[in-house]
């Protein structure tokens, strides 16, 4: 129903009826504004003391608190000539589910740029993007099976613009960088399953090999395959703490608390025990231009706070095993 959602809101709040407040509350998902905005006018305007009030008018005063803050911070740039500065620690994706067809919008903290796919003639933006975490849906459950809507790409494609013009080669949540395997090939990620199941095909009792089978087709959205290769995995090495992180994480983001416990609770042996070793699904370009960049797959050197956590669970590093 809500594929056009600010249409139906704006229509909503003129009719301003009560016949309405049931489907928004079947409706509401924390983090849409919208939905949020509406659900809570309705709910005042008809003296309803729905159990989501409190975190309806929390939401509503939050957003416009975030909202004033970025208005009084343009402004200022403005007066001094200057582009605006983007500091936020994530920022809100919309995203539209490939299973149900909803729109949401999702908190994304780090976002993987290709470089190599984003240079390509003609330039399509879209294969070159990597969410660095799983994205769940939040009308049915989906995982990492989302396509970014037409008006998320020209905010990104802006944002991309807008490092170009300050000559920064990334932001605190935009990471740019190629798409390289373990061994140094570079490979785009619509491509590494074919790579990868070739390599498992010849050694299928490594289990390092189908961990990192696993990460690839779980950022692909084929959670399913991904969970056979990290269960498998674990079934050759009941002792890998990362094939039981990786498992536990998969679990938890299908809701899957019961199974998730134990496993996070044997992954924490990988947790604790991460050298400063890295190995990236794309070379961070941190120091580097990117025409000067050569895929290396491993870098040994401090990890950087605001890069992906060499888990492979799709978090920054500050936010997972570099938590202080």
């Amino acid at each position: 129903m809500f594929a056009a959602t600010e249409s139906y809101c704006l229509a909503v709040k003129s009719l301003a009826s009560a016949s309405f407040l049931e489907l928004y509350r079947r409706e509401w998902r924390p983090g849409e504004f919208l939905l949020t905005e509406t659900l809570l006018f309705l709910a005042e305007l008809h003296g309803q003391p729905i159990p989501e009030l409190p975190r309806l008018r929390r939401e509503y005063r939050e957003y416009r608190q975030k909202q004033r803050k970025r208005q009084i911070a343009l402004e200022s740039a403005l007066e001094k000539g200057v582009l605006p500065e983007r500091d936020d620690e994530s920022r809100s994706l919309e995203l539209k589910c490939r299973r149900c067809g909803r729109v949401y919008h999702y908190e994304v903290e780090e976002l993987f740029v290709d470089i190599s796919q984003y240079r390509k003639e003609p330039a399509n933006l879209r294969d070159a993007l990597l969410i660095q975490e799983d994205i769940v849906c939040k009308g049915c459950g989906a995982i990492n099976d989302y396509e970014y809507t037409n008006a998320i790409m020209l905010a990104l494609t802006a944002e991309i613009m807008l490092l170009a013009a300050r000559g920064q080669k990334e932001s605190s949540w935009l990471t740019f960088g190629r798409s390289t395997t373990f061994d140094g090939k570079e490979i785009p990620l619509s491509k590494m399953p074919a790579y990868f199941e070739r390599l498992v095909r010849r050694s299928p009792a490594n289990a390092a090999l189908r961990i990192r089978y696993g990460n690839v087709l779980r950022r692909l959205g084929r959670v399913e395959e991904a969970l056979a290769q990290y269960q498998t995995a674990l079934q050759l090495e009941p002792d890998n703490a990362e094939a039981a992180y990786a498992l536990g994480t998969l679990y938890q983001s299908m809701g899957q608390g019961d199974k998730a416990a134990p496993l996070l609770a044997r992954g924490e042996a990988f947790l604790a025990g991460q050298p400063a070793v890295m190995e990236t699904a794309g070379q961070n370009l941190r120091d580097d231009p990117p025409d000067k960049v050569t895929p290396v797959p491993v870098r040994v050197a401090k990890i950087g706070r605001n890069q992906p956590c060499p888990c492979g669970s799709g978090k920054k590093y500050k936010h997972c095993c570099g938590r202080r």
